[in-house]
């Protein structure tokens, strides 16, 4: 009987290394620096356009449309809309920006607002609020950033608004810096707004507030592969 035990045990341990190794070698990590945690479906053409680039894409709810902006080659935002995700057609220009600087957009919606925040001026120095009522005729609403604290830096763009449980918000940006390689640095702004309505209130008044003189996230080592 404890022969037999020992038999069961050790047939026992072995199953669990087996699986163990399978899991680790074939399901849990693959090759380099990648896990396998989810599959992804081949990418599809969902917009005929020149060199669409930036995208923003915002689902409605309400009427089950897809809005997206994109930036084609020219430098000029676009808007466009679909019920079907993988089916837009060719946008719209919109009007309201700083002509030659609105490659540095990104759009959020509150209520029946759409706001987007995109270069103030002609510098690339300088981020403000727009609002539309209809995503493709846009009003200035004042500058929210302009590089304030900040040093060794030519210009900032691809901003992206978090909100947070508090009602206040986060920016975080891209900020081109004096740099040969790798330029590139993510930086932190915040606000103690609870609004974009008060954000885009027509002020210059530079809502956002620097956090700290580092960046969130810096360049790694040019050679490397997240370099």
């Amino acid at each position: 009987m404890k022969k037999e035990m020992r038999y069961k045990n050790k047939y026992l341990v072995m199953l669990i290394c087996v699986a163990v190794l399978f899991f680790v070698f074939v399901g849990g990590v693959s090759a380099g620096n990648e896990y396998n945690v989810a599959k992804w479906t081949n990418p599809i053409n969902a917009l005929n356009s020149t060199n669409p680039a930036y995208q923003t894409v915002l689902f409605d709810n309400a009427t089950a449309t897809y809005h997206m902006w994109y930036i084609p080659t020219g430098g000029v935002v676009f808007y466009t809309s679909s019920t079907d995700p993988a089916n837009f057609t060719r946008g719209t220009a919109v009007t309201g920006l700083v002509t030659g600087r609105q490659t540095s957009a990104f759009v959020m919606k509150e209520g029946n607002i759409y706001y987007m925040i995109n270069y103030g001026d002609t510098t690339e120095n300088v981020s403000s609020i727009f609002t539309s009522d209809n995503g493709i005729n846009w009003t200035a609403k004042g500058k929210i950033y302009n590089g304030t604290g900040l040093s060794n830096w030519i210009k900032i763009d691809r901003p992206n608004l978090l909100k947070e449980t508090d009602g206040t918000y986060k920016m975080y940006f891209q900020v081109k810096s004096g740099e040969t390689l790798n330029p590139y640095s993510t930086y932190l702004a915040t606000t103690n707004q609870t609004t974009l309505d008060s954000i885009a209130d027509g002020d210059n008044d530079t809502d956002f507030t620097l956090v700290g003189t580092t960046p969130v996230l810096s360049h790694g080592i040019a050679s490397e592969w997240d370099g």
